[in-house]
């Protein structure tokens, strides 16, 4: 069992789930190694986590882009991400987290999806009534 932030994560598997299953990493893009993955999504579920500091909704969705590839939503409702750091969310060594981040995570993550044919966005609200990121992975199926 892992507790941080008033968060308890029950079971922690690597993923491999796919709509709502199982999914299947490797299928999903063979070129993409499971480790690799597992690191873009530890890194995303980490910084959601990290963005709700007194608890709050973390979701993971997966869908399937018409034969081209699957699409990964992780959202939060935490505080949202500033629209003057947007911009470089994705810069090596960028982090608001001071001495508890190290400003690679994300950076990492976009180069590995990347690398990969895939993409990474970010969309963020920092409203008080309406706060939140998702961040959108899209993988390429194996061609």
């Amino acid at each position: 069992m892992f507790e941080r932030a008033g968060f308890e994560i029950v079971q922690f598997r690597r993923p491999t789930f796919l709509d709502g299953e199982r999914l299947r990493l490797r299928v999903v893009t063979g070129k993409a190694s499971e480790d690799e993955l597992m690191q873009v999504f530890s890194a995303l579920v980490v910084n959601a986590i990290d963005a709700m500091p007194a608890g709050g909704v973390l979701t993971i969705e997966t869908r399937e882009l018409a034969e081209q590839g699957v699409e990964i939503l992780v959202s939060d409702r935490g505080t949202g991400i500033s629209t003057e750091n947007l911009p470089k969310i994705f810069e090596p060594f960028f982090t608001t987290k001071g001495h508890l981040g190290t400003g690679i995570g994300l950076w990492v993550a976009h180069q590995l999806v990347e690398k990969r044919g895939g993409r990474i966005a970010i969309d963020s609200r920092t409203e008080p009534t309406c706060s939140g990121t998702t961040v959108s992975v899209f993988l390429p199926f194996q061609r």
